[in-house]
């Protein structure tokens, strides 16, 4: 069946494709602010689109709601005063799985056609999300717009990009047929269908929300998947947008706009790990600080869906009476170490672990967060992480 909203941007996506296939830079976004790019009005629109939503409930209504959550102050002197649907976890889960379920079955035209809309209406609405990361994350308006605005959604047009590159490889239907000699040959009529993980997380940064979560959000989306996003509790209005317009698309296009959903909260709860191990997520995309990206639970028990991407994290080392291997330091110093004292020393952490772990003297050194090839995380137990 043909999608519409496919076929409306098909030329975006082939020339997206084409770009991906020669390696050459191409942008369906302009960078520019400028009004002979976006029209005559379109920033003071934005600006004025952005006082609105000021000292209100952003208008976003969600199932599970049990309260409203916001503390957002801008960095140029005065609180956003705005408020988000404060989500029962259990509650909205219930309700992506329901959604999930009709999302997974429209096919991968119908995926790929609900983003590229949802880009298009994101490009549209860059003034007024480049005013919310301004007045979020302190950048200056111009950085706000290009790196939160149109470099955000290049990288979200190229998640959906390479997404479809990979899927439409796979045929709907095949013809399998295998000569027999003189017998009539076998023949088996194959039909092929792109299965979704489940359900996805996306957990955004407090400085840069869009770029750092557009990737993640529109990969998983594009390839089947509900998204549940969790802003910083600092920069939850750009992603407040994001959610807002393409719940607004996919209720537009026949689908349950509880495909896409927000997880608003207060700073410092535990509601990334909550959200990370809950058996009905599948897939967590993460960017953060390493405190953030470990659950405390045992290693036998954690799951090897959390993959986790963050640059140039951390942990606090001493150059001091140095103990730990240098190749699995976390810093890569040579003369770099984690100092535990005993009665710190992780209880949730394998033997075999432990073992790659202790000093020649037998006692902890560096517990730094250990990669494993099966993409899975050791906890990190080092101070400071």
């Amino acid at each position: 069946m043909t999608q519409p909203l496919f076929e409306k941007h098909k030329a975006t996506l082939d020339r997206a494709l084409q770009a991906i296939a020669e390696r050459s830079y191409w942008s369906a976004y302009p960078e520019s602010p400028s009004p002979k790019v976006y029209g005559e009005g379109a920033a003071e629109a934005g600006k004025a689109a952005f006082d609105a939503l000021l000292n209100k409930r952003f208008p976003l209504t969600q199932p599970a709601t049990i309260g409203q959550v916001g503390h957002e102050k801008s960095p140029y002197g005065f609180p956003l005063g705005i408020t988000y649907p404060r989500a029962d976890v259990d509650g909205l889960i219930a309700a992506v799985g329901v959604a999930e379920a009709q999302w997974r079955d429209a096919g991968p035209e119908a995926w790929v056609g609900v983003c590229l809309e949802t880009l298009a209406r994101i490009n549209r609405a860059s003034f007024e999300l480049a005013n919310a990361i301004m007045h979020t994350t302190g950048q200056a308006f111009v950085m706000a717009f290009q790196a939160g605005g149109p470099h955000a959604q290049d990288r979200g047009l190229e998640a959906v990009a390479y997404a479809w590159d990979q899927m439409h490889r796979v045929p709907a239907t095949a013809t399998w047929e295998k000569p027999q000699g003189k017998n009539e040959p076998l023949r088996m009529e194959k039909r092929f269908r792109i299965v979704p993980r489940g359900i996805a997380v996306v957990i955004a940064p407090c400085t840069f929300p869009t770029w750092n979560g557009y990737t993640g959000f529109f990969a998983s989306l594009a390839t089947g998947n509900a998204v549940i996003v969790k802003p910083h509790p600092g920069a939850i209005l750009p992603l407040a947008i994001t959610v807002r317009i393409a719940r607004e698309v996919l209720a537009d296009a026949g689908y349950d706009p509880n495909v896409v959903t927000l997880v608003a909260h207060d700073p410092g709860d535990d509601t990334a790990q909550t959200l990370a191990l809950r058996p009905e997520v599948k897939i967590v995309d993460f960017t953060g600080a390493r405190r953030r990206s470990t659950p405390r639970r045992p290693a036998s028990t954690r799951s090897s869906s959390i993959r986790r991407r963050t640059s140039k994290g951390s942990c606090a080392t001493s150059r001091s009476r140095c103990r730990c291997i240098p190749a699995r330091c976390a810093r890569r110093r040579r003369t770099s170490m984690c100092r535990r004292a005993e009665s710190t020393r992780p209880k949730d952490i394998s033997p075999s672990i432990r073992s790659q772990r202790a000093s020649p003297r037998g006692s902890p050194s560096c517990w730094a967060i250990r990669r494993a090839r099966s993409r899975s995380w050791a906890p990190c137990r080092t101070t400071a992480c």
